[in-house]
C-alpha cells in the first residue's frame, strides 16, 4: 500500500504540460563497462531551477541485469540509489515492468529540492553478462516528467522526451571490431524460373545460430520438397557453412512471410566469415520484371563465447532488391486476347509496340496494365491538346465515340483504358487495337525483353467482362537500323509496303520467300516478270530472298522499316 500511495502522490505532483523546458533535463553520461563485472551507473540531472521530484522509465540492453542490494528495511531490491544530492525527505520507488524496464519514481513529501544544479542524482548497479559482445549498447528512457519548484511553489511539469544513451561494453575475451550481420545474397533472378535465393551471413566471431524472417514480394514463393519423414516442407537448405550437427526449418506465417532458423545442437560455430549460409529455392513469376523488394526482419545471430552461447545479437530489419529478368515467350489462348505483337525497339529511334485484340465477340471496352522492360520509354510528344504526354494512342479499329485514357503508375508500368460512352463496338476481329511509341536507352544491351499485360478486361456491348490471365510477351531490342544487303542480282530491288512488301526486277518463275530471323519460312510467293508484292504480317526483322531455277539469286535483311 506505500509503493500505491507514493505512486499517486507522485501523480499528482506531476501535473501533466505540453510545454518542454530546457532548464532541467535528465541524461546519462556515456560510459564504459567490463564484460562480467559489475559497476555503476549514473542518471544525471541539470537543473537551473530547483527540482523536487521525477519520473522515468530505463530499459537495459540484452545481457544486462540490475543488481540487487538489501535496504534498510532488509529487503532485496534492486541496487537502485540516490546520489548525496537527496535531501532527507526524498525517496525513491521502483518497479519493473513486463517489458523489462524500470519505472522510477523519486520525489518529497515536503517538496524539499535537490541540492547542487548538475551531476548524478540516481546510481543503478548493472553487471553485462560475461558473454555480451564487443560494442556500443543502447539505453533507453522514457516517460521523464521533472516537477520543478520556485519559492515553495510547485510548476508545470517538464515533459522531458524519450532519448536512447548508449554504453560501450569492452570483453577482454573479444576482438576490438565484432561483426556479425545477415544479407540477401542474390541479385537477380529470371521469370519463369526455379532459381536459388541465398542469404548471406557477414562475421568475424564464432555464429552457432541465426533466425529471421523473409518477406518474398507476391510471385516470388519458395517451392515445396519432400522430406525423409514423407512430408511437404519448404525447400530451404544450409550451405557447405553448415557443419555436421547444423540443420534449418522453415514455416510459412499467416501474414506470408517465413520465418527460418538454423542452429546446432552441439553448439557448433559456422564456417567461414563470409559467403551464402541460406539456400531457398524460389519460383519466379513468369510475369514478373524489373525490380523487387525483399523484406529481411526478426534478425537474431548467436555467438559462440569460450564456447558457449553467447547474449544474442539482434540486426534491425533490411529491406533488399533483387532484379527479375523477363525474356518475354508466355503464351495465351482464348476467342477473346489482347496480346503484345512482337516488335523491335531500337536505341537511336522511337518505334511502336501493338498491343494486338482477337476477338469474337463484339467488344466495346478494354483495360490492362502494361509493364514495360526497365530501359525501355514511351516516347512523350505534345498531343492535340498541347500536353506533353505519353504517345499511347488507339488504333484505326476504334470508333468516333471511342476514347482513351492512361495512367502511369510505378516500375515502368501504365494502366490503360479505351471505352465508348455509347457502348460502340471496336472494328474487325483481329489486329492492333493499341499501339505506344517507345525508344530504348542506349545502356540497354541487345536481346529479347518482356512486356507483361496484366490486368486484362474486355467489355462486350451487353456488358458481359472477359478476364484474362496475365502473361507476358516477347519484345526485340536493337541498335541496327535500315536494310542490310547481304549479296544477289543487282537488277533486283526492294522495298517494304504497308502491309507487306514490294519487288521489283524479278523474272517469270522466280520465288519470293520471307523468313523470320529464326529461319522459319512466314510467306513465299509464285511471281512473274515485272514486279511483284507479297503480303506478311511483319515487315521487320525478316530475311528475304528470291530463287531461280531452284538456286537464291538475291538476299536482303530488312531490321527496320523505313
Amino acid at each position: 500500500m506505500k509503493g500505491l500511495r507514493i505512486f499517486c502522490l507522485m501523480a499528482a505532483l506531476l501535473t501533466i504540460s505540453s510545454a518542454v523546458k530546457a532548464e532541467c533535463r535528465l541524461s546519462i553520461p556515456a560510459t564504459t563497462i567490463e564484460a562480467g563485472s559489475s559497476q555503476s551507473i549514473s542518471i544525471d540531472l541539470e537543473n537551473t531551477e530547483g527540482v523536487t521530484a521525477f519520473q522515468f522509465c530505463i530499459k537495459f540492453p540484452n545481457g544486462f541485469s540490475v543488481n540487487s542490494m538489501t535496504n534498510e528495511d532488509e529487503e532485496t531490491v534492486p541496487a537502485i540509489t540516490l546520489s548525496e544530492r537527496k535531501k532527507s525527505k526524498h525517496s525513491i520507488t521502483m518497479q519493473q515492468q513486463e517489458d523489462g524496464s524500470y519505472k522510477i519514481v523519486v520525489l518529497s513529501t515536503s517538496n524539499q529540492v535537490f541540492s547542487g544544479n548538475s551531476g548524478a542524482i540516481i546510481n543503478i548497479s548493472v553487471t553485462p553478462s560475461a558473454t555480451v559482445q564487443n560494442g556500443i549498447y543502447e539505453i533507453l528512457m522514457s516517460e521523464i516528467a521533472i516537477c520543478p519548484i520556485t519559492d515553495g511553489v510547485i510548476g508545470e511539469t517538464i515533459k522531458q522526451e524519450d532519448f536512447t544513451a548508449t554504453i560501450t561494453i569492452n570483453n577482454k575475451s573479444q576482438s576490438n571490431e565484432v561483426h556479425a550481420s545477415l544479407s540477401l545474397g542474390t541479385e537477380e533472378l529470371e521469370a519463369g524460373s526455379i532459381s536459388p535465393l541465398y542469404i548471406n551471413l557477414t562475421n568475424n566471431i564464432e555464429i552457432t545460430a541465426a533466425q529471421l524472417n523473409i518477406m518474398l514480394p507476391q510471385g516470388i514463393n519458395i517451392v515445396e520438397t519432400t522430406n525423409e519423414d514423407g512430408d511437404n516442407v519448404p525447400n530451404v537448405s544450409l550451405t557447405e557453412r553448415k557443419k555436421s550437427k547444423h540443420n534449418v526449418t522453415a514455416r510459412q506465417q499467416e501474414d506470408g512471410s517465413y520465418t527460418i532458423a538454423a542452429l546446432s545442437t552441439t553448439n557448433q560455430p559456422f564456417t567461414g566469415n563470409d559467403g551464402a549460409l541460406i539456400k531457398l529455392n524460389v519460383s519466379i513469376s513468369a510475369t514478373m520484371t524489373g525490380t523487387q523488394e525483399i523484406l529481411l526482419s526478426n534478425i537474431v545471430l548467436v555467438p559462440l563465447v569460450e564456447g558457449k552461447p553467447g547474449i544474442s545479437i539482434t540486426q534491425e530489419p533490411v529491406t533488399a532488391q533483387i532484379s527479375i529478368s523477363n525474356s518475354g515467350g508466355g503464351t495465351i489462348s482464348g476467342d477473346n486476347t489482347l496480346t503484345v505483337n512482337r516488335s523491335t525497339v531500337y536505341h537511336n529511334e522511337p518505334a511502336y509496340i501493338g498491343i494486338e485484340m482477337k476477338n469474337n465477340k463484339a467488344i466495346c471496352a478494354i483495360q490492362f496494365n502494361i509493364k514495360l522492360p526497365q530501359g525501355v520509354n514511351i516516347v512523350k510528344e505534345y498531343n492535340e491538346d498541347d500536353e506533353f504526354a505519353p504517345v499511347i494512342e488507339l488504333t484505326s479499329r476504334k470508333k468516333s465515340s471511342h476514347e482513351l485514357s492512361f495512367k502511369e503508375k510505378e516500375g515502368n508500368e501504365y494502366f490503360v483504358m479505351a471505352y465508348s460512352l455509347s457502348n460502340a463496338t471496336f472494328k474487325d476481329n483481329s489486329g492492333e487495337i493499341v499501339r505506344l511509341k517507345v525508344q530504348a536507352e542506349e545502356n540497354l544491351p541487345e536481346g529479347e525483353y518482356g512486356i507483361v499485360l496484366s490486368n486484362v478486361i474486355m467489355t462486350t456491348s451487353d456488358e458481359e467482362k472477359i478476364e484474362q490471365e496475365a502473361y507476358s510477351g516477347t519484345i526485340d531490342v536493337s541498335s541496327k537500323t535500315g536494310i542490310e544487303e547481304t549479296g544477289g542480282d543487282s537488277n533486283i530491288t526492294i522495298k517494304s509496303t504497308e502491309g507487306g512488301i514490294a519487288i521489283y526486277g524479278t523474272a517469270n518463275n522466280d520465288i519470293i520467300s520471307v523468313y523470320d530471323v529464326d529461319g522459319k519460312c512466314i510467306a513465299e510467293r509464285l511471281c512473274k516478270s515485272g514486279n511483284s508484292a507479297i503480303n506478311t504480317e511483319r515487315t521487320r526483322n525478316i530475311i528475304v530472298t528470291v530463287s531461280r531455277n531452284g538456286k537464291v539469286i538475291f538476299t536482303r535483311k530488312f531490321l527496320k522499316t523505313k
